[in-house]
């Protein structure tokens, strides 16, 4: 998944937030998040005997907007373009890429000591499959549901630069519920990943 990909989704709805914005007065915060996604898929088998899939590295684009402005509490509105997928447990290295549009709506616990602010969040995650790259594993991949979902929790923290400029790290876990099933295969998967997202704060 590359920067122009992601950006045919986000760039709308970057420029939707700004026009929000100046209209609605309990958003806090823009956000600009980019980083990389470590992900797998978890097998649901009966005659599963050691893991097949292993952990792969794929990106991850999104944007944020900050809702409400309590001094310890708001809440994260968020759309990201994900790649996840697995990489196989055996010699011939070859990942398989699952591109979602994944959305989030979390409540965030916030702290702030000086110019820092500490947080952390939880919140359910809802996914749409929007490209399917599944290589050796294309007849598995192109049976999977078009949705899935889960949640998605983390921490971070911010560093304010100036009065309308912060940046900041976070890392978040986001395991999925939903045990997708395949018309190839009697068994069902769950994907799982992790993200580590730079954040530019308006």
């Amino acid at each position: 998944m590359n920067l122009n990909h992601s950006c045919r989704y986000l760039l709308p709805l970057l420029l939707f937030a700004y026009i929000s914005s100046s209209r609605a007065q309990f958003i806090r915060h823009i956000r600009l998040l980019a980083g990389v996604s470590n992900a797998t898929q978890d097998i649901i088998s009966d005659n599963q005997s050691e893991p097949w899939f292993q952990w792969k590295r794929g990106s991850d684009f999104g944007l944020s907007i900050e809702l409400f402005d309590h001094p310890i509490l708001s809440a994260l509105a968020e759309v990201h373009v994900v790649r996840k997928g697995f990489k196989p447990n055996y010699p011939v290295i070859v990942n398989s890429d699952l591109d979602y549009l994944s959305l989030y709506l979390m409540p965030k616990v916030r702290a702030q000591v000086s110019i820092f602010e500490i947080f952390c969040f939880i919140g359910p995650r809802y996914d749409i499959i929007v490209s399917r790259n599944g290589r050796v594993f294309s007849p598995l991949f192109n049976s999977f549901p078009p949705i899935d979902w889960g949640a998605t929790m983390g921490i971070g923290f911010e560093f304010r630069i100036i009065s309308i400029l912060s940046v900041g790290i976070e890392v978040r876990y986001s395991p999925s519920f939903r045990k997708m099933e395949s018309n190839v295969t009697p068994d069902k998967f769950k994907n799982k990943s992790y993200e580590f997202v730079a954040i530019l704060v308006f």
